[in-house]
């Protein structure tokens, strides 16, 4: 190679500087520079999406390393969690956790992934605009349209992965630029990155790959089908291997929640949903969550109205636009039909198609369908600036897109002020103090490994938005952060169901039978008060106590600390709706109570008599039991004051009546409590009754105290 051609291939292209220019120049006035600062994490703690990501990191990046190099095995103590489902960009997660020693103690790199977004999403319309345009001032100020755009804008703070849109205009360039050759590499480090980024990302990427590589092969004819072929043996492999890298393969269930409610509205891109000055609202959404924004914008409306405004060669310059892609606009339009779901959506009312469960299930694993709508919405601001540029003169097409762009900027600043103002501000936020002050914390800190949220029984599956809207994965998520301890107070995209629900019933479990692990500290549910309280009655080492609104359970806390430090231990609560003519609590596995009484739900059932100094002799039962339809009796062997002990059979076909006598023990105590455990529980559903699926064995009629 001579040394001039050296020199030319080294020479940077000063037209090149417009569009990163133009990309920092949008984040600078939409996210401030502020937020590249590495130590700067208060804008994260806001307690949305944003701070699920930035928790995943910190424990990502305190925890051990594990292989796949993406889990994250402290961050959802035996969820299987990988650094994917907290969507905190493997691509950069991975990386920095192996760079830790060498950083801040404070680190976070979702200001930096902001400031490439904005950057690489003008690279890309710049590339996307210059394929019918070399006018610079056209390409600017398209290339603005594409920043200023609702989808990217309204990721900000909280989706600064999700935010990756350059990925989805990259793929469009690829796609759309005359190819002599299939160009694989760039194809397959797009699609590689996208695995490594966000997985909606990475679906539409692929959908538009398969797009591009039918065109090449059946429409343009650019490459063969041996070199689609080799591209897919290549390709496949590479994000597979990316993908179990990342951790996509640690959990065996993805939930199936979601498609239907999280979709886009038919009049969404004219709607502009609290993102407009201009625009007045045609409908207002139900929630804030449900729809996807798409409101194209004032300026971006306006060009597209101008585009289709004259009738004269409209049909021929989209014929042009669109023959080669035959394929690809196959495949916007079927991911923007599948956005909308079968809850289809128009403006205030909504339509619903049914589909069957398992149809629904699948179609979950995209829960957030109107995500699909993003390529379709750039195809749409795309073919507005093509058609604008081929049916003006350039001197109009360059004034009426300036004007349209500041229209657009001025528009939209009803949603990216309020973006800038929770990038830039100083706080406080809500998590940036967690509301626990007591000192209890910071010596538990010290004696435990783990902080445990055990869940109520009758809530062990909350559904997606429950556990996104509840506190106690902000509050001791970052506290276990904190203190570099592990814990399932977590915020996952997906996770594990089945797993979920079984480490869920453990943890009841433990703290039923008193069988809690040392070094975990229990954050107990108000309705599992009595059952913790229970256990704690035979523990002379274990602290149960209300500490910052929060029940407590803290095994073996008084081995190390000496006093209650102001803490008072907790009495189980009396129960004020069952059936009896003495107070008593019910703890551990009973279901709530009905009319006639109460059924227990599960091995264990306990019930707790406070006693006084009086005559009382005599605790008398009335009992039912279940048992399947083999079976006339329900087994249960049954402990009274703590070493008193029979076994006992229940007639499942009258009443049972049980007298326990009050030991002088139990009024030592000033308590009594009963302890019955099932031995055979069965769920009604399991013989063929209804669907219920608690697992019965005894149901308290009536409790009396002679």
């Amino acid at each position: 190679m001579k040394l001039i051609d050296i020199k030319n291939s080294l020479k940077f292209d000063i037209k090149n500087a417009i569009p990163i220019l133009l990309g920092f120049a949008g984040f600078a006035i939409v996210c401030g520079i502020n937020v590249l600062n590495p130590t700067n994490e208060q804008w994260l703690l806001g307690g949305g999406d944003a701070t699920q990501h930035y928790l995943g990191w910190v424990f990502y990046r305190t925890g051990p390393w594990a292989w796949p190099p993406g889990l994250n095995p402290t961050y959802g103590i035996g969820l299987n969690n990988s650094i994917v489902f907290t969507d905190s960009i493997p691509l950069l997660a991975i990386p920095f956790k192996a760079l830790s020693p060498l950083l801040p103690n404070t680190f976070q790199y979702f200001g930096l992934w902001a400031l490439l977004c904005f950057v690489l999403q003008s690279w890309f319309a710049w590339k996307l605009i210059s394929l019918f345009s070399k006018d610079l001032l056209i390409c600017s100020i398209c290339t603005g349209l594409f920043i200023f755009s609702v989808p990217l804008l309204s990721l900000f703070p909280e989706n600064p992965a999700l935010a990756s849109l350059f990925l989805i205009l990259a793929a469009l360039y690829l796609s759309l630029k005359k190819n002599v050759s299939y160009p694989l590499w760039s194809w397959l480090a797009l699609l590689v990155a996208a695995s490594l980024i966000h997985f909606y990302i990475f679906v539409l990427v692929g959908a538009i790959w398969t797009a591009s590589m039918m065109d090449g092969v059946f429409v343009n004819k650019s490459f063969s089908s041996l070199q689609a072929f080799r591209a897919i043996v290549i390709s496949i492999p590479s994000v597979l291997f990316a993908c179990y890298i990342a951790g996509y393969f640690s959990i065996s269930s993805v939930g199936a929640f979601g498609y239907g409610v999280f979709k886009i509205n038919l009049l969404g891109i004219f709607n502009p949903a609290g993102w407009s000055l201009i625009t007045k609202e045609i409908y207002v959404k139900p929630h804030w969550w449900i729809e996807e924004p798409i409101y194209l914008g004032a300026g971006a409306l306006l060009i597209l109205l101008l585009s289709l405004g004259k009738n004269t060669g409209l049909i021929s310059l989209v014929n042009k636009a669109c023959s080669r892609h035959i394929f690809l606009v196959i495949i916007v339009t079927l991911l923007a039909l599948f956005s909308v779901s079968n809850n289809v959506a128009i403006g205030s009312h909504e339509f619903y198609f049914p589909m069957s469960e398992k149809l629904i299930s699948i179609a979950s694993i995209l829960r957030s369908s109107g995500r699909m709508f993003i390529p379709a919405f750039y195809v749409i601001l795309l073919l507005a600036c093509y058609l604008i540029t081929h049916r003006l003169s350039n001197k109009k097409a360059q004034l009426i897109l300036a004007c349209c762009l500041l229209l657009q900027i001025a528009d939209l600043s009803a949603g990216w002020l309020d973006v800038r103002q929770r990038m830039t501000s100083n706080g406080p936020f809500p998590y940036s103090k967690l509301p626990l002050d007591n000192p209890f914390w910071v010596s538990a800190s010290k004696q435990y490994k783990n902080i445990i949220v055990i869940p109520s029984r009758f809530n062990l599956q909350a559904d997606f938005m429950s556990r996104f809207l509840a506190k106690e994965w902000r509050i001791f998520g970052r506290l276990a952060s904190n203190y570099g301890l592990g814990t399932n107070a977590v915020m996952l995209a997906r996770y594990d169901e089945p797993k979920y629900l079984e480490l869920n019933l453990k943890y009841l479990n433990e703290l039923n039978t008193g069988t809690l692990v040392p070094e975990n500290l229990y954050i107990v549910a108000p309705e599992e008060m009595n059952t913790a309280a229970c256990t704690n009655l035979r523990s002379q080492s274990d602290l149960f106590a209300k500490i910052d609104s929060y029940f407590v359970y803290a095994p073996e806390y008084f081995k190390n600390h000496v006093g209650l430090s102001k803490l008072e231990q907790i009495k189980p609560m009396l129960s004020k709706d069952a059936p009896s003519s003495a107070p008593f609590s019910f703890c551990g596995a009973w279901s709530k109570s009905e009319n006639w009484g109460t059924w227990s739900d599960g091995p264990l059932a306990k019930i707790y008599i406070p006693l006084d100094k009086g005559h009382q002799q005599f605790i008398n039962l009335t009992l039912m039991a279940f048992a399947s339809n083999d079976e006339k009796i329900q087994s249960v062997e049954f402990t009274y004051d703590g070493s008193s002990y029979k076994k006992i059979e229940l007639n499942k076909s009258s009443l049972n009546q049980i007298k326990v006598q009050i030991t002088s023990k139990m009024k030592s105590d000033g308590y009594a409590l009963l302890e019955f455990k099932i031995l055979k529980p069965i769920s009604p559903k399991s013989i063929g009754i209804g669907n219920d699926e608690r697992q019965l064995g005894i149901g308290l009629v009536k409790l009396e105290i002679e």
